[in-house]
């Protein structure tokens, strides 16, 4: 019985020292595709595709594996309206503040409603991404606010 202890306990080891090495590995792999996702899009969609899910072991990963997600296939064209690709980072980041990553969980989010014709809930999210990135020296991701501010009140206000 003790042997089969001591088994069991050297196995469940080996196993989250392995995951615990995924998930450092994945981190990387996330921290790099964040890096060039603005200029490769189409290479960081594939990359994120590419990703094991199962090595997401923690709450920060999968908020920052979805933001990414989000963001490649907005970047891509592939207008998603399931909100659920990107909520994870909403919840994750709203519960720990995250500066720039927590205005573009908002942001993403509203694309997402916006694809949906959801105008109401998708200015909502757009005004929180513009409160959240206000101390945000990216000036090229405050005007995408204001853009997608403008494009909703223009859908709103100026239809027949």
């Amino acid at each position: 019985m003790l042997r089969h202890s001591i088994s069991f306990l050297v196995v469940l080891t080996i196993a989250l020292f392995l995951s615990s090495c995924a998930g450092h590995h994945t981190a990387a792999l996330l921290d790099d595709v964040e890096t060039y996702i603005q200029e490769r899009p189409d290479s960081a969609l594939a990359t994120i595709r590419a990703i094991d899910t199962t090595t997401l072991t923690s709450r920060s990963l999968r908020a920052h594996f979805a933001l990414l997600h989000a963001m490649a296939l907005d970047k891509n064209w592939i207008d998603t309206t399931d909100v659920n690709v990107v909520m994870p980072a909403v919840e994750y980041y709203d519960r720990h503040p995250s500066g720039i990553r927590q205005a573009k969980a908002w942001y993403y989010l509203g694309r997402i409603q916006q694809n949906g014709n959801n105008r109401p809930d998708a200015s909502i999210s757009f005004m929180k991404a513009e409160r959240y990135a206000e101390d945000s020296d990216d000036s090229a991701f405050k005007a995408l606010i204001c853009l997608a501010i403008s494009k909703i009140y223009s859908q709103t206000h100026l239809h027949d």
